[in-house]
């Protein structure tokens, strides 16, 4: 089953250029010895980047395709979607991406249109 693909009705771009939160390995596997210091060993990951992310929507009607969007579509099992990214220094790339927790928030900026905040966990290529 294809990914779902960020709504095109909906500008991808965010308002700021995103934080990047995560950090580029995990924390080492420790292992703890009855006699001597603890081995810490890398594990191995998929490294997942993360950005705190806001979009602005400037209608009504772009809010609700937002809400839409993650109520119907990713609300129903289907978390992972595509969509174009801004990465900082690369511009927009095409990238399988998920809401960190499924969480948002939004909040109303004036005549009709609203900031949405999530983080964003970005896949590589």
């Amino acid at each position: 089953m294809p990914l779902p693909v960020w709504p095109s009705g909906l500008d991808h771009r965010p308002v700021v250029e995103p934080f990047d939160l995560s950090s580029p390995y995990p924390d080492a596997v420790v292992t703890e010895f009855e006699d001597g210091p603890p081995r810490m060993r890398r594990q191995s990951y998929t490294q997942i980047r993360k950005f705190s992310y806001t979009i602005k929507t400037e209608t009504a009607s772009e809010f609700l395709l937002w809400d839409s969007f993650v109520t119907s579509t990713l609300g129903n099992g289907v978390s992972h979607f595509t969509m174009p990214v801004y990465l900082p220094g690369r511009g927009c790339v095409s990238r399988r991406c998920y809401l960190d927790g499924g969480k948002w928030t939004a909040k109303p900026n004036g005549a009709g249109s609203w900031l949405v905040a999530f983080n964003l966990c970005v896949f590589p290529t």
